[in-house]
């Protein structure tokens, strides 16, 4: 799949091409199938949880009230564990392969000769080494340079740049998306509604990250697989 955005600043016009490729996984295939067998599980649940909480409030013996609320817990605990287990296939369908971040962002923006006007990328020496689904996470970043470059001014330019981050015994590779137009940050507080943020911070959590939000910036970080 390509996306292609047209591009025109300071006389230059030309486009920016995005990359990504489609293929066929049997195990996020089976991923659905479980996502559907939960969901048809979770319907039954809600409505004995719902009938059940109904009738608590018509009872006023102490032992029939007693009698209910462990149905209602009971119920609460089942939709716990389907959805722990859920989070553990999701985990387990994710493939796990070592990648470099800093070589797969760049292949998504393209050469900087075409993009200097509008997208800046900006690296530390230091290579960042990543493990996880490099489908699933370039589809992530992707998605966020589209979402953002359709929504800044024209004459704004998106700023992303990549780090190693150490948080105490660990180390994150983060990933910094900004916007700067006429010389400065510029707050990105009417472009957050419109991105796919719990979609995001879905992707994210399956590879055991994090996204952080604030008034100029995002931050995707990602655990750094150690050599």
């Amino acid at each position: 799949m390509n996306f292609t955005i047209p591009m025109e600043k300071g006389g230059f016009r030309g486009y920016l091409k995005l990359y990504l490729k489609k293929e066929e996984d049997e195990r996020h295939a089976a991923m659905a199938i479980a996502a559907d067998v939960a969901h048809e599980i979770r319907n039954p649940l809600g409505s004995i949880e719902l009938f059940a909480s109904l009738l608590r409030k018509t009872l006023t013996k102490e032992g029939d009230l007693r009698r209910v609320e462990r149905i209602i817990e009971a119920v609460r605990l089942i939709n716990e564990r389907i959805t722990g287990l859920l989070d553990m296939m999701r985990k387990k369908a994710i493939r796990r392969e070592v990648f470099s971040l800093r070589d797969m962002i760049t292949e998504i923006i393209g050469p900087q000769e075409l993009r200097e006007s509008f997208l800046r990328f900006a690296f530390s020496s230091e290579d960042i080494k990543v493990k996880g689904d490099e489908r699933l996470l370039r589809h992530l970043f992707i998605s966020m340079v589209v979402a953002l470059l359709s929504r800044i001014p024209m004459e704004a330019r998106l700023d992303i740049s990549a780090q190693v981050r150490k948080e105490g015994d660990k180390c994150y590779g983060e990933v910094v998306f900004q916007v700067t137009c006429a010389g400065e940050r510029m707050a990105l507080k009417e472009i957050l509604p419109d991105l796919n943020l719990p979609v995001y911070h879905h992707l994210v959590h399956l590879h055991d990250g994090m996204i952080k939000l604030d008034a100029m910036s995002i931050v995707v970080s990602l655990p750094v697989e150690n050599e």
